[in-house]
């Protein structure tokens, strides 16, 4: 498959999905989370307390995988993406209010979150914004037929 088109399909799908599944570990022990997301080009962006398990273990050691995938019925309409990369926390300033403008677009509830008195209070108060930038990304499309997947290396 060409890489431009590829690179669409996944970009596509990565905008009408919104929750992935985090993998890391610790110890050599693997944990996994969902968590609601958005996305500008390949990059995955979303919001965590830091103290999380999965956000202390992106602390020691930043390579992660994602899946990202609906609860589908039937295997045949499976869409998804499987991807293993480096995670960290977003520390400058204009990343992450940018990365929150992007949730807040998808999640409109984001913004409520973020203004007045629940932004020095509320649920986001101790949060912080976590970004994943995939190193390979496989494109899964069963619609296209069983077991139908392409594999994108970003800037190879």
């Amino acid at each position: 498959m060409d890489e431009k088109v590829l690179r669409e399909l996944i970009t596509t799908l990565l905008a009408e999905h919104t929750v992935l599944t985090l993998a890391t570990r610790h110890d050599d022990a693997p944990h996994a989370v969902s968590l609601m997301y958005a996305s500008r080009d390949l990059t995955l962006y979303w919001v965590s307390d830091p103290d999380t398990r999965h956000s202390r273990d992106l602390e020691m050691d930043a390579r992660a995988s994602v899946a990202i995938a609906r609860q589908y019925e039937d295997y045949t309409d499976i869409r998804g993406s499987q991807m293993g990369g480096i995670a960290a926390r977003v520390d400058a300033p204009e990343e992450e209010r940018q990365a929150l403008d992007l949730l807040t677009a998808k999640f409109p509830f984001f913004g409520q979150l973020r203004e007045g008195a629940a932004a020095a209070t509320g649920p986001l108060a101790g949060a912080a914004v976590y970004r994943f930038d995939p190193e390979a990304v496989t494109y899964i499309d069963n619609s296209r037929g069983f077991g139908f997947r392409h594999t994108l290396v970003p800037g190879r």
